[in-house]
């Protein structure tokens, strides 16, 4: 049997010794790993976990759900430090699982009515870094449409 290019070896009996060689690596470190989860920690305990990324309400309470979101966001930028990627000079794991919700920034931020890019500009680069990688533009969304995508389920009452 071959995957990707090698010949499977039927004697093999770890994953590690099927696919030697045979699937790209993805860049990994334990240590930005173990401080995202902490970071995703913080971000559940605070809007996201009550789905404040919403901003349907109205007066203070958008602006509420507003800040918290710009702060969650914040958490996410810091992460990145000075790394063109959160797995360091390479597309990552956590890249990997992060970049979809850069999809959803535009309705983001036509909904809560700020830019993330004046509030977050490190994770716009990230972003457009990332959107460099043709592995990555060719599957995301165009964020035009999630917008439209979404304003067509409010119409029929589902809220984001």
């Amino acid at each position: 049997m071959v995957v990707g290019r090698k010949a499977l070896n039927p004697q093999a009996h770890s994953k590690r010794e099927i696919y030697r060689g045979s699937i790209p690596k993805v860049q990994a470190t334990h240590q930005t790993n173990r401080n995202l989860n902490i970071r995703f920690d913080q971000v559940g305990e605070t809007s996201a976990s009550r789905n404040q990324f919403s901003f349907h309400c109205g007066g203070e309470a958008k602006e509420a759900a507003k800040k918290e979101s710009i702060d969650c966001l914040k958490l996410l930028e810091g992460e990145l430090e000075d790394k063109s990627f959160y797995g360091g000079k390479s597309l990552g794991y956590v890249d990997v699982v992060l970049i979809p919700f850069a999809c959803w920034f535009y309705m983001y931020e036509i909904d809560g009515n700020f830019s993330i890019e004046n509030e977050c500009p490190k994770l716009i680069a990230w972003v457009e870094r990332c959107m460099e990688k043709e592995s990555v533009s060719k599957v995301l969304p165009n964020p035009h449409k999630v917008y439209d995508f979404v304003g067509v389920l409010k119409k029929y009452g589902v809220e984001f």
